[in-house]
């Protein structure tokens, strides 16, 4: 089993609040990603312009989920990717660990 390693620089500063649970659907409802984000329609559209996903164009349903914290979003992030195996994502998934990853902490 491989470790997962803390991609996020936000260590020891405040959580930033509301943030949303995002899910990725193709036009089939096949669950392509699930991510988190303070601002959902643009990083939708940053998913939809980056090139490195051949899946961006599949894109045809959003579904938003809203957490009051970043905290809170991560953790339900990380349970969705696990439970519903979405097709993209690679972090989180069931063959990493279940350490938390979160930098943030609770205000």
């Amino acid at each position: 089993m491989q470790k997962h390693r803390a991609r996020r620089p936000y260590k020891g500063m405040p959580d930033p609040g509301a943030t949303c649970l995002y899910r990725l659907y193709d036009k089939d409802r096949q669950l392509l990603y699930v991510g988190i984000a303070n601002n959902p329609v643009n990083r939708l559209n940053a998913h939809r312009w980056d090139k490195s996903k051949p899946w961006r164009r599949d894109i045809a349903i959003q579904s938003v989920e809203w957490f009051e914290t970043r905290v809170a979003a991560e953790d339900a992030e990380v349970a969705a990717i696990r439970s519903e195996l979405p097709l993209h994502n690679r972090t989180h998934h069931p063959e990493c660990d279940s350490e938390p990853w979160s930098g943030y902490t609770a205000a």
